[in-house]
Formats: structure tokens, C-alpha cells, sequence
């Protein structure tokens, strides 16, 4: 072997090994660990030891990892901040080598999801996509884009009207579109690449009618979710019954979306629904097709707050009653939601999301004592198999009330989020500080989840409960000293405890005041608590009351009486979410004297 040029031996011989993540063969690896070997005895020069991390790092394992292997990292790393695949890293991830090509194209959930995001028909280009996910469900999201804008649609804005007063039954419209129909009929896919009319030519068309969706969806792979960002509700009543007519003059069945997703440009938005709910746009759904409804109406800015309560849903009860998750955000300040509740027997995951802003103090309507009557609505809305309720953005002076007349017995993940700032406390001065650290027992026990004066007893079935904000962590999650110590004796079935930013009122412990219960009453609180998530708000967290909690339940588990099952205390995970500026809690973390005395016990303790 020549070594007249030991440093550009891979380069020379083996250049495809250094431009791709392709591994070596069996014989070039033994060629190139050869000359790793030659070269060994002058390791110490710089020169060398940047040519053996070249062969190195040809020869790594890396290069061998498993197909399946590399398609998982693929999966995570191709999902953007929403959890959704993002084709633009897909289609990174096949140029990188042909290995990885390979890993992506045989990992068919990179493929199950894809987005429209311009007003052009992208039928083949979408069905293409899809074709390599196999029989996984499949998710089409429209959201078009302008130079990083949502574009508003030109046909259907604000000031939209129909033809007459009752466009549902327009037939000649519906003639119009079945000879649209009716043209387009053979042409398979080939309107991908024809241009665009130009839009002086069409100005009244929907923007959403440009790309063809009803095609799509008619005539091409079933989709699981449809999440379509619009203007106006206009244009989705329009893309259903275009729908509706394909399907009619090909004499085919649409099964419809079981989960759909609406979201509203914001702040330019337009919800057009009528206030009679049987000329809903959601009837030209196929009945009972719907489970999953997703509402994103953030529609206006703060000098239009005083209008949103004129706003109505309207969505029809046959709808609401055949689903089974119900999301919505929106700043509307009336009983729209509350009204939509008693109609959802079947729901079994419900996420609220309240974007009025706080310090407006949004929903005090349902503060009244006669608010079920002003609203027409039940004093109790009973939900008789929710298991999951998420709440975020609770207004703190409404935080007892906005949603007290809810009932669910079977639930068993509660997921909540109070918006709170010091300076929109509603109470006196000297009030502040029980106040704020009580908003999350307020909370609770407007859910019936706590005992109150009218409920002596309660039973509650939670297995997982997160109080903070975990998405933005933006707002302070305020803890007095007898918060976790109120509501921990009603929670024997928790089994997972987040807190998100964590603020404790000034010179209280509620930590210590769970051992102290503990030791007080001889109980073992919270006794089937296998995981706690902690983030903190600042430095001043009292940290080894938290590692003190720990420590006391497995001493309270060691005294129980003999022949008890449960091998050891069932707490197993403690994370903690701590910053490197805050010096207090990282030298608590790296010097308490009782965090390797819980550890030895089994229970992990780690950051993150």
C-alpha cells in the first residue's frame, strides 16, 4: 500500500464514503482499518489524529444503524413545534444518503400527513405523497400562504352575501358545479401542473376552491383528519356541498371526515353561520361520520369584544351528539360553548381553550345565580364518559364559576391553566395572597372534584392532574402553603401530579405542609402517586421539601401493617425542570442530603 499520501487515502480511494452516510463494505472496511493500523504509531501528531477521526468515523456503527432505527429518528426530527410532519425536512432527509432515503420512504408515518399551502390544484402531487403511507390514516391540512400570510378569500369576505336568502337550496348553483363536474371527469390528476386563471379574470372564485379540494377529497384516499384554515365559514360550506355534488354525479358515497379541524384567519375571520342550526354548515356532513371537532375562532381584536357574545355556533345536536372529542378555542364571551355541552352524551375528550383576555373579566355571566335561566341552559350539564378535560386561559375573577354546572364522573385526566397576573387581583389588598394561592381549589371544586357546603362527599376517579402552563410558560401557577394539602386526601387514585411554574407565596412551604399532614394524621396521602413533573416560575422554590415529601411517603409506606401488597411506596419518577441561572434550586438539587437517600429507596430524580 503506498503511503506517499497518507492523509487522502479515503479521499482518493474511497470518496463516496465521505460525501454520503453510506456504510463501507465488508472488504473496505478491512482496507481502511489496514491502514488505521499503519498509521497508529504516529498517532500523536494532529495531522494523523484528524485522519483517524476520518476513518473513524467511516467505520462508526452509526453507519449500520437498522432501517427501522433510522426511520424513527427521521419521524421525530421531520415533526415541527405542532406535532405535524413538515414535507420541507422529508425531502431534506432523502438527499442526505441513499440509506436514508431508503429509511424514509419505508417509514410510512412521513408520509401520512401533508399540507396544502398554496391556492394551486396539488391532487397528484398530494395523492402521490400519501400513496407511500400505506393503510395508515391520513391527515390533509390546507393552510395557504401568501409570502408568510394567510390569504383572505377574495369571493367570500366579510361582506359576503348569498344569491337569496336561503343559498342552501340554490339549484342552480348545484347545476353549475355538476358540470364543472361533469368536464373534469376524465382528467384523471392532470390539473396539477395547468396554470391558474388569472385573478382578474376569476375574482369571485373561493380561494379554496382553487385547489380542488372537493376533488381530492371525493376521489381521492379516504382521509382520517382534515384541518383547513379559512377566512369565512363561507368557504367550508362551500367545499361541502361541492363535495356533496361530486358525489351525487359520480353516484358515490362520501364517508365524510371523522375528525375535522376548523381554524379562523385571526383577527380577519369570519363566522357567517346563521342562527337557525338546521341550515348549518356542519348537515352536509354524512350523518353520525363526524367524532372529532377542532374550532380555532380567535376572530377579533380587543375593540370588538362587546360583539362576541351576538355570535353563535349553532352546530346541530345530531352533530354534537355523535362525537367523541371536542376542542375549541375562542375570545367569545357568552354561553356559545356551555350551549353545545348538554348535546355531547358521547363525548369523551374535551379541550377549552378561553382567549378573552383576563383583565376584561371575561364570563362573568356565569357568576349569576340565575345564569342557567338567562342562558337557557341546565343547571347541571352532566358528560357521562368525559376521561380527559383540558382547560387553559381561566380568567381569574370567574375562576369558581366557568364551569361549575359540569359533571363528570368517569373523569380521569384534568389539565388546567389560570390566567393570572398580580395586577388583575379582584380582591383587597389584604386578601391577595390567600386568594391567589387558592384559585386552583377554587377551580376544582367548582368541578365537583372537592367537597363543597351543597356536596358533603366526594369521590373523585383522577389518575393524571397538571395545573400550570405547560405551553407557553407564560403565566405563574401560585401555590399557598395548604393548596396541595386541601385537595390531596380527595385524590387517592392520582397516579401523575404536573405542576407547571411553580411560584409559592411569600414564606410558604406547601410541600412541608403535605409532610406535615402526613405526620399529623397518620395517613399516607396521594398513596398510589407514581410520577410528579415540577417547572418553577424563579429561584425560590423550597426545593428539599419536595425531596422531604418523598422521603416521608416511604416512611409512612414502611409503617403500614404487615402483609399489605404493595412491595414498595408507589412513587418511582420525580423530574424537575430547572434553569442554569438559578443558582438556589441547582445547589439544592446538587447538595441536598436527601435526594441519594430517595434514590437508593428506587425513586428516580433527574432534571431535564
Amino acid at each position: 500500500m503506498s503511503r506517499t499520501t497518507p492523509f487522502n487515502f479515503i479521499t482518493v480511494k474511497y470518496p463516496h464514503l465521505l460525501s454520503t452516510n453510506d456504510p463501507p463494505s465488508a472488504a473496505e472496511e478491512v482496507k481502511i482499518r489496514e491502514e488505521m493500523a499503519t498509521i497508529q504509531q504516529d498517532a500523536d501528531l494532529p495531522e494523523i489524529q484528524n485522519q483517524l477521526a476520518t476513518y473513524r468515523s467511516v467505520v462508526s456503527p452509526v453507519r449500520r444503524l437498522p432501517s427501522e432505527i433510522i426511520g424513527n429518528f427521521l419521524d421525530l426530527a421531520a415533526r415541527g413545534h405542532d406535532g405535524h410532519i413538515e414535507k420541507a425536512r422529508v425531502a431534506s432527509f432523502c438527499l442526505v444518503s441513499k440509506a436514508w432515503r431508503d429509511s424514509a420512504i419505508a417509514t410510512l408515518s412521513l408520509w401520512r400527513d401533508v399540507c396544502i399551502d398554496r391556492d394551486k390544484p396539488l391532487c397528484k402531487k398530494v395523492v402521490e405523497w400519501l400513496g407511500r403511507s400505506g393503510a395508515l390514516t391520513k391527515t390533509l391540512r390546507v393552510e395557504l400562504r401568501d409570502r408568510g400570510q394567510q390569504p383572505c378569500c377574495g369571493k367570500h369576505s366579510r361582506n359576503y352575501e348569498a344569491a337569496d336568502n336561503n343559498p342552501d337550496e340554490d339549484e342552480d348553483n348545484e347545476a353549475e358545479l355538476e358540470e364543472e363536474d361533469d368536464e373534469d371527469e376524465d382528467s384523471d390528476w392532470s390539473d396539477d401542473d395547468s396554470e391558474d386563471e388569472d385573478d382578474e379574470e376569476t375574482p369571485r372564485e373561493c380561494i379554496i376552491a382553487k385547489t380542488r379540494l372537493a376533488k381530492l377529497l371525493v376521489d381521492g384516499p379516504q382521509f382520517n383528519t382534515l384541518v383547513l384554515t379559512v377566512s369565512s365559514t363561507w368557504c367550508l360550506r362551500e367545499l361541502l356541498r361541492s363535495i356533496r355534488t361530486r358525489a351525487r354525479a359520480k353516484g358515490v358515497s362520501w364517508p365524510g371526515i371523522p375528525s375535522l379541524a376548523l381554524r379562523m384567519v385571526p383577527n380577519v375571520g369570519h363566522w357567517a353561520e346563521t342562527q337557525d342550526p338546521s341550515a348549518s354548515l356542519f348537515k352536509y356532513l354524512p350523518s353520525g361520520s363526524l367524532s372529532s371537532l377542532g374550532l380555532d375562532l380567535v376572530l377579533t381584536d380587543e375593540l370588538m369584544m362587546s360583539l362576541l357574545n351576538l355570535y353563535r355556533f349553532n352546530i346541530p345536536s345530531s352533530t354534537l351528539n355523535s362525537l367523541t372529542s371536542l376542542k375549541i378555542k375562542t375570545e367569545w364571551d357568552g354561553p356559545q360553548i356551555a350551549r353545545l355541552l348538554p348535546h355531547c352524551e358521547r363525548l369523551e375528550h374535551l379541550y377549552l381553550e378561553y382567549a378573552c383576555p383576563s383583565k376584561f373579566g371575561a364570563y362573568r355571566w356565569t357568576a349569576a345565580h340565575d345564569f342557567h335561566t338567562e342562558a337557557n341552559l341546565p343547571a347541571r350539564i352532566h358528560l357521562p364518559k368525559l376521561r380527559t378535560l383540558q382547560v387553559d386561559g381561566i380568567p381569574e375573577m370567574t375562576v369558581g364559576t366557568i364551569l361549575h354546572f359540569i359533571r363528570a364522573p368517569a373523569l380521569v385526566n384534568l389539565g388546567f391553566q389560570i390566567n393570572m397576573r398580580p395586577q388583575w387581583i379582584t380582591v383587597p389588598p389584604a386578601e391577595e395572597e390567600s386568594h391567589l394561592g387558592r384559585l386552583p381549589e377554587l377551580f376544582l371544586q367548582s368541578l365537583g372534584l372537592l367537597p363543597q357546603e351543597a356536596e358533603i362527599t366526594s369521590i373523585s376517579n383522577l389518575h393524571s392532574l397538571t395545573m400550570g402552563d405547560g405551553k407557553w410558560y407564560d403565566y405563574r401557577l401560585y401555590l399557598s402553603r395548604s393548596m396541595l394539602a386541601s385537595i390531596a386526601p380527595h385524590f387517592n387514585s392520582l397516579r401523575h401530579l404536573i405542576l407547571y411554574e411553580v411560584k409559592c407565596m411569600d414564606g410558604e412551604d406547601p410541600f412541608q405542609a403535605l409532610c406535615h399532614h402526613m405526620e399529623q394524621y397518620q395517613t399516607h396521602l396521594l398513596p398510589n402517586l407514581e410520577d410528579m413533573k415540577l417547572t418553577f416560575s424563579d429561584d425560590s422554590f423550597p426545593l428539599e421539601s419536595l425531596f422531604l415529601f418523598a422521603k416521608s411517603r416511604h416512611d409512612h409506606w414502611a409503617r403500614r401493617p404487615v402483609g399489605h401488597n404493595q412491595p414498595r411506596d408507589s412513587l418511582h419518577t420525580v423530574a424537575l425542570r430547572i434553569s442554569e441561572n438559578w443558582v438556589n434550586l441547582a445547589n439544592t438539587y446538587n447538595t441536598s442530603p436527601t435526594i441519594g437517600h430517595i434514590r437508593n429507596l428506587g425513586v428516580s430524580v433527574e432534571r431535564y
